[in-house]
This record gives C-alpha cells, structure tokens and sequence, in this order.
C-alpha cells in the first residue's frame, strides 16, 4: 500500500471510530425493489429482471430537513455469477456534463434531485455514467417511507451529456434492519469497470478504513460505505 492510500484509510477509520458509525452516510433506510433493465448491461444485451435491495441515505446524516448529500444504492443478488452481487450507488448531483461529477445537497429526494454515479464506467460503448431521477415529483423529507411504492428511472450518460433510458426500479417495500455494505468497486460488473482507476483505488481505501473504524456488528452502509458503505438507521428513522 502507497504512503497515500495508508492515510486514506487512517483517515476514514478515524472519522468512523469519532462518529461511532460508518464514515458517510451512516443513517438510512432499506427496502425492497424490482429493477429492470430492458436492454441489459452496456455491451451484454439480454433483459434483466430483478429483486434488488435498495438503500436511501444520507451522506453526513444531518436531521430533519437539512439539505444533504442523497444516497441510492442498488444491491443486485447474484448479478456477476452465483454469489457475486453487483453494487451500483449513486448521489445527488448535477445534471450536467461537468456538474454530475459534482455531489450536490438537496431537501427533497426527488423534486429537482438527480442522482449520480459521480465516477464513470469503462463499457463496451465508452465511458458511461449512471444517473437517476426519482419519481414521483416531490418526495419531501420524513416521508421517504410513506411514499411508497415509487419508481426511480435509471440512465447512462455518454462523455458529451446526452442520456438514454436504461432501466427502472420500483421501490415497493420497507425491510427491516439487515447486515449489507455496500462496496462498488469490489462488487462491480464485468461490463461496467469504476474508472480511473487511481480514484477506484483511493475509494476501495476509504471503504476499507470505514469498515475498520466502525463499532463491530454496525449494520449496513457504504463500505462500513451509499453509497460507500454506510450503517443502516434504526427502525424509527426518518428520511
């Protein structure tokens, strides 16, 4: 391990031992979802069709209605080969070709909210990035739950902007607590390679640190992190 990547993972190992949770977005809700992708994965054509686990949190954890960083990740079972999953996690963003690079607080989770991959994808087709938009018009904080169902519209976006359609997910039910972390660089699709891979490399190290840092049997998150692996709200979490 570089010199650098040895502070990364100091860092966020310290940041999760001082919040005595994961490093970022360490409150959230789980629930369950259908996800379907008519056309399949960039370069690997075949419909998908299935049950995911989704996450929403937020990213520094602030209360009440405070904007924050929005967080969406989708955990698909079995996705690269029987028990592989393929983690996909997203926050809010800009919309445009430089600003969905850009984490972007909001309010509302869906009412002008546009979720991003942030970090593009190595596809057969170029580079690709994942970005999202939640439906139905305004989700307004505290009623993530109460909203359901509602759908989440999913697109690629190529180097120069344009988007396309990719896929939808459905957000039909609450789950109750459950251990998962979420990890996208260690549970990426063959198709779709995190790029550069430097950046891959500092993220892999942040999810490590805040795995390490977090309390023992801490629940969900990103990494320990998302959309990076952080830990599940209690049950009267409110989002």
């Amino acid at each position: 391990m570089e010199p650098g990547q040895g502070l990364v993972v100091a860092f966020f190992k310290g940041l999760a031992r001082l919040r005595h949770a994961s490093a970022v977005h360490p409150a959230g809700l789980v629930f369950a979802a259908e996800l379907t992708l008519p056309d399949g994965w960039p370069g690997q054509p075949g419909a998908v069709v299935e049950t995911v686990t989704v996450r929403m949190s937020k990213g520094v954890g602030l209360p009440g209605g405070w904007p924050d960083v929005l967080g969406l990740a989708v955990r698909i079972p079995d996705a690269s080969g029987p028990g592989k999953p393929v983690d996909l996690l997203l926050s809010t963003a800009g919309s445009g070709r430089l600003t969905r690079c850009l984490p972007l607080p909001r309010r509302d989770w869906s009412r002008r909210a546009s979720y991003s991959s942030i970090m593009p994808f190595r596809t057969a087709e170029g580079l690709r990035w994942i970005t999202a938009i939640a439906h139905p018009e305004s989700i307004p904080p505290g009623q993530l739950a109460e909203a359901l169902p509602f759908a989440v519209d999913l697109l690629l976006a190529g180097s120069r902007g344009r988007r396309q359609a990719w896929g939808r997910l459905v957000i039909t039910e609450r789950l109750p607590h459950r251990k998962i972390r979420f990890d996208p660089i260690l549970n990426a699709h063959s198709a779709m390679v995190p790029v550069p891979r430097a950046l891959s490399s500092l993220r892999k190290r942040a999810y490590a640190g805040s795995r390490q840092g977090a309390p023992s049997g801490l629940l969900g998150g990103y990494g320990g992190s998302g959309h990076e692996g952080p830990a599940i709200s209690g049950d009267g979490e409110q989002l």
